[in-house]
């Protein structure tokens, strides 16, 4: 028995092992080709990090590393649509990113092949950085691998069709709801406020429409994938234009002039005293730095001029209002609770309570700062 092009195997071909249908592949060489590549380069990164930020890079480090913004891109630095899905914020955001990608990139590869999956990963990352560039603020810092990802999940699935109805294509087609699904939905994937939604919609939808292709172009007597040898140039293509992005990244790298409104890393106060000793210098020095304000907040905070406090924190929310998703979640929840706190003891409950809400908000907010939970909780900013 056949179907017609684009169905799943004839029965006369299938294997005896049902499992075994479809499998063009045994061994993941390119998924394995990319995680050794993804543990290079946040290698590389921490690396060439500045001291302190062994546990998670800064927007600023990400940036000169090859993270994407929307400015840079329409700046003419379009390579970082690639180079930025190749570097990642912490060791977390690897490890949860090299674990999705063994698994969907081991499963597609044993229905398409090496080639396909390179194909799929590259466009799918460039597709996800499109995205970002086009749906988030422009000065929003993106990193990380999850366009690509996305984008052989939703391949996944649709290829999973030319396995034999059976408990193997079952498995995989959940494989790939499991992974794929929760990524789609705000707030239900893991680390949600700082997850780029906009690049797992931009990698998704390729990757189905990619795999529909494939699935709509593929014999019906073929257990290879239609244009295997164009994959291989496309395959070629896209490992040579992830070593341009490196070259466009190592050519700008420290050449970035509008960088130098912010605190350099090395110069950022690690402790509570080196801020408050600081943090009136650093606001001067960098006016357009919103920590550079929350430290200059902290010294008059330390010579109980809670006025003075307000007014730096009030210029460090505007500054990030200006330029969204440049500074993290963690800092600007610092924001949000000292200056409810500071409405609170100046005797204005309402508005204190409104500016505890984007912290309030969080599923997860009791589990944040302890040092920020106890202010929370005291002022009973979140009830």
């Amino acid at each position: 028995m056949r179907t017609s092009s684009g169905g799943t195997l004839s029965y006369s071909r299938m294997p005896r092992n049902a499992s075994e249908a479809g499998v063009v592949t045994r061994w993941p060489v390119s998924t394995l080709l990319l995680l050794a590549i993804l543990v290079a380069v946040f290698a590389v990164e921490v690396h060439l990090a500045p001291p302190g930020e062994d546990k998670g890079l800064s927007p600023y480090t990400q940036i000169m590393v090859g993270g994407l913004t929307g400015s840079l891109a329409h700046a003419g630095q379009w390579y970082r649509l690639l180079s930025s899905a190749f570097l990642h914020a912490n060791p977390r955001h690897l490890f949860m990113n090299a674990f999705a990608l063994g698994l969907a990139g081991y499963a597609l590869e044993r229905i398409v092949g090496h080639a396909w999956v390179v194909c799929i990963f590259a466009m799918g990352a460039v597709c996800g950085g499109l995205a970002s560039v086009l749906m988030l603020p422009s000065s929003t810092v993106t990193v990380g691998a999850s366009g690509g990802i996305m984008a052989l999940l939703g391949a996944l699935y649709m290829t999973s069709f030319r396995v034999p109805r059976s408990p193997a294509r079952w498995r995989i087609q959940s494989k790939a709801i499991y992974f794929g699904v929760p990524g789609l939905i705000p707030h239900h994937a893991v680390g949600s406020l700082q997850t780029n939604y906009a690049a797992h919609f931009g990698g998704a939808i390729f990757g189905i429409l990619i795999g529909g292709l494939l699935l709509a172009g593929w014999e019906s007597f073929s257990t290879r994938p239609p244009h295997a040898h164009g994959a291989t140039v496309l395959a070629t293509v896209a490992l040579l234009a992830a070593g341009f992005s490196a070259y466009g990244v190592s050519s700008t790298y420290g050449a970035q002039p509008h960088l130098n409104r912010f605190i350099p890393p090395a110069s950022i106060p690690k402790k509570d005293v080196d801020m408050v000793a600081h943090g009136d210098a650093l606001a001067i020095a960098f006016p357009d730095d919103a920590r550079a304000h929350v430290f200059a907040g902290m010294a008059h905070l330390s010579r109980m001029d809670r006025m003075g406090a307000e007014g730096e924190l009030e210029t460090a929310l505007r500054l990030d209002a200006s330029e969204p998703g440049l500074y993290s979640r963690t800092f600007m929840n610092t924001v949000h609770v000292l200056l409810a706190t500071l409405f609170s003891k100046d005797g204005r409950p309402i508005e204190a309570v409104a500016m505890a809400q984007p912290f309030c908000r969080q599923p997860n907010w009791t589990q944040q700062s302890p040092r920020l939970v106890a202010l929370v909780r005291a002022g009973h900013l979140c009830s």
